[in-house]
């Protein structure tokens, strides 16, 4: 007979994990084509044991762009120009913030980090190639 401890952690291990489960296309399913006068804005979240159950939040210029698990990924195309990404909760979504100006026609790739609070970073477009490539991401759109 289980002990009460281990069908707890079993429970406990099931739900986790299906709470980051991703079933949308991989990256090299989505169209590869920026629309025409825009760039791209790529965002993934690598995977980390550290918030694993909540989703990372992603902002372009003030708006919720992305809420990503681990192994999530989404995209959007933006004006060309300069652009205000940031990560933060929703009821502050500037906590971490950073400005970027966008040429027309370009991808720019970041890197979600989950921690207290979530950090981001613009990577190399081969780095995140590698990772999209190698990895199962998941593209995760924002539902409304």
């Amino acid at each position: 007979m289980k002990s009460p401890k281990s069908i707890c952690l079993l429970i406990t291990s099931l739900f986790i994990t299906s709470c980051a489960t991703l079933d949308g296309p991989t990256y090299s399913e989505i169209p590869q084509t920026i629309e025409s006068g825009k760039s791209r804005v790529v965002v993934l979240r690598a995977p980390a044991l550290k918030g694993l159950a909540w989703p990372s939040h992603f902002y372009v210029d003030g708006k919720l762009f992305a809420m990503l698990n681990n192994h999530g990924f989404a995209y959007t195309d933006v004006p060309p120009g300069t652009h205000v990404v940031s990560t933060g909760p929703q009821k502050n979504p500037t906590f971490r913030a950073d400005t970027v100006s966008m040429e027309e026609g370009k991808t720019y790739f970041f890197r979600l980090k989950r921690g207290n609070p979530d950090v981001f970073f613009l990577i190399l477009p081969d780095e995140a190639q590698k990772m999209l490539n190698n990895q199962n991401f998941r593209y995760q759109p924002l539902k409304d």
